[in-house]
């Protein structure tokens, strides 16, 4: 069996194969790279339980998230686990704590590991003395963005 397309997938062009753009496919190509959410809520697509294979349609949560990472070099956004956004474990970033106003750098892997190695209380109680609180987002909490000001060079 010859693979069609990229991993055997008819609808995706294997990598090198040539494209002839269209003016109305170079239009569509800039409007998308000028707008990450007309791109996503246009181009992604989401297993629905009820209706299947479906475009994404964006809280204005999400869409305020990807305005301040498209319009801002850092950011913070504090949101609850499983609320449409994606890291990886090497991301790097940078806390604040807010008593001390040391800011410190690490991976969200290194973070995990540490926060994983605390005991429940210890880590209740450095939540509590940092003013930070876990909380969900079901439609009525919505994630705090916060952009990092950069330090001061040396």
């Amino acid at each position: 069996m010859t693979e069609t397309g990229y991993l055997g997938n008819p609808l995706l062009k294997k990598s090198g194969t040539p494209i002839e753009w269209t003016p109305e496919m170079l239009k569509e190509y800039m409007k998308c790279a000028e707008d990450p959410i007309y791109f996503a809520e246009r181009y992604i697509k989401i297993v629905h339980v009820d209706h299947g294979f479906i475009p994404i349609k964006l809280y204005d949560y999400q869409k305020d998230i990807i305005k301040a990472i498209t319009n801002n070099r850092r950011v913070v956004a504090n949101t609850s686990r499983q609320a449409g956004k994606c890291v990886n474990i090497n991301t790097l970033i940078k806390l604040r704590n807010k008593i001390t106003g040391e800011i410190v750098e690490m991976t969200i892997g290194d973070l995990y590991e540490q926060s994983k190695n605390k005991n429940a209380s210890k880590t209740a109680e450095y939540k509590k003395s940092d003013g930070v609180e876990d909380s969900h987002c079901n439609g009525k909490n919505v994630p705090e963005i916060q952009e990092i000001p950069k330090s001061p060079k040396s």
